[in-house]
């Protein structure tokens, strides 16, 4: 039985006024439902949109909790709308609510947990994700994205490696960018061996790939064989450039990178 977020567990990651004017969606006219969407880029609001948000953040804190508490080794969290996008007070790319800086937030809170590793795989970069927890050396955000040295959304500077985070936070947050399409396996690969993992011990939708992906993942989670390597097995020049760079600029933050 899924539970609603309450408004507490929104304000770990948005502003008052921000949920406010979300919850007043739910009785607002098409008319006025269409010039709020349009304040934003990419977003589309329905009446029952603010429900099923606080459903979907609900849903991965239950998670969460079962987690820590260790009711379950791992989980899954088959929710929608996503939430990377969405920012303290702006909705952003189909993203309401920013369900997995919630949760790292809530963790952290209710749970006593001191350090949070967020490892992003989506074709685009999280933004939202970035934005909150940049100051934040308690959390480390890893963005593996789609770039092509700005020109694919949302065309941020900031979604390339030199982004690194600030203050106390630099090398706690890690942009991958790829500058090209049809990235490989032994792209994904290269780049989680060379970045992702010496870091992390250190202390628009295509609904087939999607639906594949999310049954791979949950298949590896339920302790199955993972899918066999397709050709190419050698990652691609423009992969080893990204990567390269990536860690060029990670390199005084990491001593398992140098």
């Amino acid at each position: 039985q899924i539970r609603e977020a309450v408004e507490e567990e929104l304000l770990m990651c948005h502003t008052k006024q921000y949920v406010d004017v979300m919850r007043s969606t739910q009785t607002m006219t098409e008319s006025e439902l269409q010039t709020l969407s349009e304040r934003y880029d990419s977003v589309y609001i329905h009446p029952e949109s603010f429900g099923v948000c606080v459903s979907a953040v609900g849903s991965v804190l239950q998670l969460v909790d079962m987690v820590m508490k260790s009711e379950l080794r791992n989980g899954f969290a088959v929710i929608r709308p996503p939430g990377h996008h969405a920012q303290a007070n702006e909705a952003n790319g189909f993203c309401l609510f920013n369900n997995v800086a919630i949760a790292a937030r809530y963790a952290q809170s209710r749970h006593a947990v001191r350090r949070v590793l967020i490892v992003d795989w989506d074709v685009h970069h999280g933004q939202g994700i970035q934005y909150q927890f940049q100051e934040d050396p308690s959390v480390l955000y890893f963005s593996v994205h789609r770039y092509e040295q700005g020109s694919f959304w949302p065309h941020l500077s900031e979604s390339d490696c030199q982004f690194v985070g600030s203050g106390r936070a630099q090398g706690k947050n890690i942009n991958l960018p790829w500058n090209k399409t049809e990235m490989t396996d032994a792209d994904y690969i290269a780049a989680f061996q060379q970045l992702l993992l010496p870091v992390a011990y250190e202390g628009g939708y295509n609904l087939q790939s999607t639906a594949a992906s999310a049954a791979a993942c949950v298949r590896a989670l339920l302790g199955g064989a993972c899918p066999p390597l397709t050709p190419p097995t050698a990652p691609s020049d423009s992969a080893l450039r990204s990567i390269s760079q990536t860690a060029s600029a990670l390199y005084p933050h990491w001593a398992s990178l140098q």
